[in-house]
């Protein structure tokens, strides 16, 4: 009984935390610009979906990737390994319903790999 009380506390501060979280990404800094986002609900679902995608990939280093989405458009940032994980990034990123463009100026392929 004690278990589930603290997982239904557990549970209900989780969920009342995600308004403010989809407020606080719907606001996103892109050079010297603050970006506000018309669809904050739809563009935390996208980006929820994006890092998923590439946290469950194979050959992507999902934790290495930032991905930010503002007005169903998506931004990739980051380091990956080689020219070929950047492409599976952006071709995952691409496949989630809703985006209508990936920009990946900003994922970077590592010195090492080149």
């Amino acid at each position: 009984m004690k278990t589930s009380l603290i997982s239904a506390v557990a549970l209900t501060f989780a969920l009342a935390g995600a308004p403010a979280f989809a407020q606080d990404h719907a606001a996103m800094q892109h050079g010297d610009k603050k970006m506000e986002s018309e669809q904050p609900g739809t563009d935390t679902w996208i980006t929820t979906k994006v890092k998923s995608s590439l946290l469950a990939a194979d050959g992507v280093s999902g934790t290495d990737v930032k991905v930010e989405t503002k007005n169903s458009v998506v931004w990739l940032s980051g380091t990956v390994g080689s020219k070929a994980e950047k492409d599976k990034a952006v071709a995952k990123a691409k496949g989630i319903e809703g985006v209508t463009k990936v920009d990946a100026s900003k994922l970077m392929v590592s010195k090492a790999a080149r």
